[in-house]
């Protein structure tokens, strides 16, 4: 029952902003809303594949440790974010290598606290309001540990549900972000490719895992571009993370840098369109990879499952006429 409630508030959270981010592409630039469109009717089609596998998760004395890594995780990161006054991607991306580093097999749920603490202050109220989001993160990691496995984005999504729940039912108000001017899209979808490539490049080709290469991915990012880019280098900084968010998928999910390309290419223009949306939370970088690397596996098995037979009877079909 809880891992169907916790699939059920996380379908929520996704369609929501998925919702408004197809809106947004409709009426500002049907070009994009196609792309848009069976990027997220592959994400419906896959999501639904996940929840039919019924997986029940063992609760154990280690799932405390993993929720007070999650929690570590978030406080250190909000602290840094938000006191020390050095953005939302830098100190994520310290505490994902340091993690990476040091935590072992504990970097994973490090890395999650770390999307909830990169919440703004301004947000996130009090903070008070970032535990609770940390805690709820961590409560749905346990849950969704044997769910979702190699998908991009997967501690990303989890974090920025944390975080939504809370903040909702503390009634704080979101910020928003128009983003105009096509060469400024570009260069948004351009980044997160850069990011993807570079981090699923580190991970599977390199073999230093995928906390290590995203984190590292986000800290070169965070640090050079703002310095490249004063007017939008925070911007494209975000977008690269995002990329190196869907660079973590796993080459069983996405076997190539091919699907790599393509998703990271679907999370740039849902970065774009999701900009006025629930800005301000931790985890969205996360949630948008998720949607996007989760939406083309499902396109994958949409054209295996019904056009690859589809298209063997017409041929057959066209040879018997001959």
């Amino acid at each position: 029952m809880a891992v169907m409630g916790n699939f059920v508030l996380m379908a929520l959270v996704l369609g929501g902003l998925l919702f408004f981010s197809l809106l947004t592409a409709f009426v500002n630039n049907f070009i994009y809303f196609p792309l848009l469109f069976f990027a997220v009717l592959g994400f419906l089609f896959r999501y639904a594949k996940e929840l039919k596998e019924k997986i029940i998760p063992k609760i154990s004395r280690e799932d405390l440790l993993l929720i007070l890594c999650v929690l570590g995780g978030t406080v250190i990161t909000f602290l840094l974010n938000n006191h020390l006054e050095l953005g939302s991607i830098i100190p994520a991306a310290l505490v994902g290598l340091v993690a990476a580093l040091f935590a072992g097999k504990k970097a994973g749920p490090i890395y999650c606290g770390a999307f909830v603490g990169m919440a703004c202050q301004e947000v996130s109220g009090t903070f008070y309001s970032i535990l609770l989001a940390g805690l709820l993160a961590g409560g749905l990691f346990v849950l969704n540990k044997n769910h979702f496995n190699g998908f991009g984005g997967k501690l990303g999504i989890l974090a920025f549900t944390g975080c939504l729940v809370v903040f909702f039912l503390r009634g704080e108000e979101f910020s928003s972000l128009i983003i105009e001017g096509s060469r400024l899209k570009w260069m948004i979808v351009f980044y997160s490719v850069l990011g993807a490539v570079l981090t699923y490049f580190g991970s599977f080709r390199l073999n230093q895992g995928p906390v290590l290469s995203s984190a590292l991915t986000g800290l070169v990012g965070g640090i050079i571009l703002p310095s490249i880019f004063p007017e939008v280098g925070l911007l494209l900084a975000g977008a690269m993370f995002c990329g190196a968010f869907v660079g973590m998928s796993s080459p069983e999910r996405l076997p190539n840098e091919g699907f790599i390309v393509i998703a990271a290419i679907f999370a740039g223009i849902f970065f774009v369109y999701s900009s006025s949306y629930l800005g301000g939370t931790g985890g969205k970088l996360g949630a948008i990879a998720f949607i996007s690397t989760i939406g083309v596996r499902g396109l994958a098995d949409l054209y295996l499952q019904f056009w690859v037979p589809y298209r063997t009877k017409v041929v057959s079909l066209l040879l018997k006429n001959l």
